[in-house]
């Protein structure tokens, strides 16, 4: 208890003491002098006084020790907002491919306009180059089932090795067109 509330509470115990000891005096009919009844209604609201600023100590303590807490959560929700500032501020680093110097320069806001159109520039690539790695594939089946075609015409058309190559390029054809993994082993 911090000592303006001891204090407090020792002049409260002196003055129950005072009203104690006054009621009894009234009580026993020995109050004739006016100027101790003024004395004792003075007193009386004084104590009244006291109890209602003693109370109001307790609600504004009460009171800060909430405000304390909601300030504590607040303090732990800007330590979170900064930790994910600086993880965006390393994407945008790393995007810009600087150390943050681009977003020191030129804001945040132009930064992530910036840093978006340029993710859109690279996926744009990276689609261009997966259309051009299929249709490498697409012309390199094609290539195998042409050569197996060949070596059909190289055999004579008894021959078991023959009809195997063009079995095979059928088999590169169906893969290329259908997309799928084809089992050597399928019959």
């Amino acid at each position: 208890m911090s000592g303006l509330a001891l204090e407090l509470a020792n002049v409260l115990d002196d003055l129950a003491d005072a009203l104690d000891c006054l009621k009894r005096y009234g009580e026993a009919g020995q109050w004739d002098w006016p100027e101790l009844r003024d004395e004792s209604k003075l007193l009386l609201d004084q104590h009244a006084e006291i109890e209602r600023l003693t109370q109001e100590v307790r609600d504004l303590r009460s009171l800060a020790a909430g405000m304390q807490d909601a300030a504590d959560s607040m303090r732990a929700d800007i330590e979170l907002l900064h930790h994910d500032v600086a993880h965006l501020l390393e994407l945008l680093a790393i995007i810009h491919r600087d150390g943050g110097q681009y977003v020191a320069q030129h804001g945040i806001e132009k930064a992530c306009g910036d840093a978006g159109a340029q993710v859109s520039t690279w996926l744009e690539t990276i689609n261009n180059a997966d259309a051009l790695c299929e249709q490498a594939r697409i012309a390199e089946r094609e290539a195998c089932a042409n050569l197996c075609e060949d070596a059909f015409d190289k055999y004579p058309k008894d021959d078991n090795r023959a009809f195997g190559a063009l079995y095979c390029a059928g088999i590169i054809r169906i893969r290329s067109s259908t997309n799928h993994h084809i089992n050597r082993y399928d019959r």
